[in-house]
C-alpha cells in the first residue's frame, strides 16, 4: 500500500495523488498472512516472529533510476518505519533513495518463520 509521509502523520493518499518521494512508505499488512502471538496483536504492531528470524526484500516493477533497472533489489534504499502508520497497517518501510520523477511500483518479499509472503504494491507518482 503507498502513503504518503509528508504531512503531521503518514497517511494513504488517493491512488491518484503523486507522492513526495522523500515523503513515499510502503505500508506492510501481515495481519491474516502471518499469525500472531496468541491470535493478538500487540500494541507495539510487530507480529508474531518478526523480531529475530525475518526478511524483507524489495524490488522494482519498473525501473528505479539509471543505476537499478525494473526487477533490481532496492531494499538498501528502504527503512524500517513503525511510528504514526494508518491504521491497519503492521510496518512503514520508508524511502531513503532517489528514485526517478515518474509511476513506480515495487515487489515486497517476506520471508520468515518457514512462510513466504509477496505483495505489489500499486503504481504510484513519485515526484
Amino acid at each position: 500500500m503507498n502513503v504518503d509521509n509528508s504531512g503531521a502523520k503518514p497517511f494513504i493518499p488517493a491512488a491518484t495523488a503523486a507522492i513526495p518521494a522523500k515523503a513515499y512508505m510502503i505500508g506492510v499488512q501481515l495481519h491474516g498472512e502471518l499469525e500472531y502471538e496468541n491470535n493478538n496483536p500487540s500494541s507495539d504492531r510487530h507480529p508474531y516472529g518478526l523480531s529475530d528470524t525475518y526478511t524483507f526484500n524489495i524490488y522494482s516493477v519498473g525501473p528505479f533510476n539509471a543505476d537499478y533497472p525494473d526487477g533490481a533489489d532496492v531494499t538498501l534504499f528502504f527503512k524500517m518505519e513503525n511510528n504514526y502508520l494508518p491504521k491497519d497497517l503492521d510496518m512503514g518501510l520508508a524511502l531513503f533513495g532517489n528514485p526517478d520523477p515518474g509511476l513506480h511500483s515495487f515487489k515486497v518479499v517476506y520471508s520468515g518463520d518457514g512462510k513466504t509472503v509477496e505483495a505489489t504494491i500499486p503504481v504510484v507518482e513519485l515526484k
